[in-house]
C-alpha cells in the first residue's frame, strides 16, 4: 500500500517537473509570451512564437493586403511595429539583418521625419517593381516610336540580374552596369552572329548610341567575367551592350526603381516605386492618432475602443498598423489595467520631430 501511494507521488511529482520544464520551454530569450500579448495581438494566430521574426513580418504584411489598398501599393512593414512586439532589439536588427543578407526581406529608410526603416518582402519587392512597370508600360502604349525598352524588359533584367546578387540599397554605377549587363554579354554576343547588317542598324536606331567597342577598364572587365573568349577585331556588340545598360538605368530611373545617391556621386540607390503614399498614410497616420489622444483628458483610451471604434480619416491604414508604429516608437504606451488594457499618449511624440 505504502509503495502504491509512493508511486502516484513520483507520478505527480514528474508531471509537475514536466510542466514547469514546458512552461519555460515557451520562453524564449524575446521574453515571456504572456508578457507581450494584449488585445492588438488577439487576432495573431498563437502559433506564432515571438521569436519567429519572419511570421511577425509575414503577419503583419497580411494585414495590410487585407486592407483593400491600391494595388501597387507596396505592403511595407515598419522596423518599430516589430519594436512594439519583441522587447530584445539587438537580436531583433540581427536577425532582420540576417534575413537581408539571406535576400528574404528588403530594408528601406524612409522620410517621415523620423529615422524610420521600412522592411518589404523581396518577392513583394519584385512583385511590386513589376506592377509599377506594367502601369508605365500601359500609359506608353500611344507611342510605339519610342526609343526606350520597353519597362518591363528592364524591371525583368534587374529582377534577374542585379536582385538575386546585391542585397544592399545603395550599388555603385560600376556594379550595377556590370550586373545589368552579365545576361547582355552573352545574348548579345549570340545574337550579332544570327542577325543580318539591316537588323543591326535597326538596333542602332533603337538604342539612340553608336556602336562602339568601349575599350575602358569597365568593359573590359565584363568582357572578362562575363565572355570568357574575346571580341574579334572590329566588333560592335561591347558598345552595344553599354549602350543598353545605359537606356535601361533611364528607364529604371524614369519608374522610380532607381534614384541618384544623394551624397555619394558615381551611386544609385535602390527605391520601392509608390512609396510616397505609403510615407504620407504613415505620417497622417500618426498625426491623426496623436492628435485624438491629446483631445482625451489623461491623453488615454481603452485599446478595445481604439481598435475596434475609431475610424482615421487621413489614413486609408488599420488602426492597428498606426498603433503598433507609435508604440514602438515610445510615442504610446500600453497600461494594463483590471477593466483591459488602456492606451496612453506619452511624452516623446512624432510630432514633434516634424
Amino acid at each position: 500500500m505504502e509503495g502504491r501511494k509512493r508511486r502516484q507521488k513520483d507520478l505527480a511529482g514528474s508531471k509537475s517537473k514536466l510542466g514547469r520544464l514546458l512552461n519555460e520551454s515557451l520562453k524564449t530569450s524575446w521574453g515571456s509570451v504572456e508578457a507581450h500579448t494584449s488585445d492588438l495581438d488577439d487576432d495573431i494566430d498563437s502559433t506564432i512564437f515571438p521569436s519567429d521574426l519572419a511570421a511577425m513580418v509575414q503577419t503583419l504584411r497580411s494585414r495590410i493586403l487585407a486592407a483593400n489598398l491600391s494595388p501597387t501599393y507596396p505592403p511595407v512593414v515598419l522596423r518599430t511595429q516589430l519594436c512594439s512586439m519583441l522587447p530584445d532589439f539587438t537580436r531583433m536588427d540581427r536577425e532582420l539583418d540576417a534575413m537581408r543578407r539571406n535576400n528574404v526581406i528588403r530594408i528601406f529608410r524612409i522620410n517621415t521625419g523620423s529615422d524610420d526603416q521600412a522592411l518589404l518582402l523581396t518577392e513583394d519587392y519584385m512583385d511590386v517593381l513589376r506592377k509599377a512597370a506594367s502601369v508605365e508600360a500601359s500609359n506608353s502604349t500611344a507611342s510605339h516610336s519610342s526609343p526606350s525598352p520597353p519597362p518591363r524588359e528592364c524591371v525583368e533584367l534587374l529582377i534577374q540580374n542585379v536582385l538575386p546578387h546585391h542585397v544592399d540599397t545603395a550599388i555603385s554605377h560600376q556594379r550595377l552596369k556590370a550586373l545589368l549587363t552579365s545576361h547582355q554579354c552573352h545574348s548579345t554576343r549570340y545574337a550579332a552572329h544570327q542577325v543580318d547588317d539591316s537588323t543591326l542598324h535597326m538596333i542602332h536606331n533603337y538604342l539612340e548610341g553608336p556602336l562602339k567597342y568601349v575599350r575602358s577598364s569597365e568593359s573590359s572587365q565584363c568582357s572578362s567575367s562575363c565572355c570568357n573568349d574575346k571580341e574579334a577585331p572590329g566588333s560592335n556588340t561591347g558598345g552595344m551592350v553599354h549602350t543598353a545598360a545605359d537606356a535601361s538605368l533611364s528607364v529604371l530611373m524614369q519608374l522610380g526603381v532607381l534614384s541618384r545617391h544623394p551624397s555619394e556621386e558615381g551611386w544609385y540607390m535602390l527605391c520601392v516605386p509608390g512609396i510616397g503614399r505609403a510615407i504620407q498614410a504613415i505620417k497622417d497616420g500618426r498625426k491623426e492618432l496623436e492628435g485624438l489622444l491629446k483631445q482625451r483628458v489623461y491623453r488615454e483610451i481603452p485599446e478595445q475602443q481604439l481598435l475596434f471604434k475609431t475610424k482615421l480619416k487621413k489614413s486609408p491604414l488599420p488602426v492597428s498598423f498606426h498603433l503598433r508604429d507609435l508604440l514602438g516608437y515610445g510615442a504610446l504606451e500600453r497600461i494594463k489595467t483590471p477593466g483591459g488594457s488602456v492606451i496612453k499618449l506619452v511624452k516623446k511624440s512624432l510630432m514633434t520631430n516634424k
